[in-house]
């Protein structure tokens, strides 16, 4: 079945069709692994449809996807819109400010010395004879 024509379908019969479907993928599979199926390709036709079908199921859970119908008529959503990236780092830096201001450094001299131990933490490596 292509998208458009399951679109076209209210949740109702969407919940069915997948639970069939994966009726049908188990039944596919079993068939395949006892040797008994010819037309192997049944099995990646139906996993795909079914994959169609929960797409589907939730998009319209999530209020993505608007069931197409009289009954259903409504706008869609509107998509909220990301605050924009330079107005989250000054809080992040006030919080370094005062995370150093209690400590008693300033700022930059804090990370400074953070670097420094980080480096001092590592072990040296042990030179061996072999190459």
């Amino acid at each position: 079945m292509k998208i458009n024509e399951l679109r076209e379908k209210d949740t109702g019969s969407l919940i069915a069709l997948e639970k069939e479907l994966a009726e049908n993928l188990f039944a596919s599979r079993l068939q395949k692994r006892s040797g008994q199926m010819t037309n192997t390709a049944k099995v990646t036709s139906t996993r795909r449809e079914l994959a169609r079908v929960k797409t589907l199921l939730r998009a319209r859970e999530l209020g993505l996807e608007l069931v197409q119908g009289a009954a259903a008529k409504s706008e869609a959503p509107e998509k909220k819109k990301a605050a924009p990236k330079g107005e989250a780092k000054p809080a992040k830096q006030e919080k370094k400010e005062a995370k150093a201001a209690k400590a008693g450094k300033s700022a930059p001299a804090a990370k400074a010395k953070a670097k420094g131990k980080a480096k001092a933490a590592k072990p040296a490596k042990k030179k061996s004879g072999r190459k």
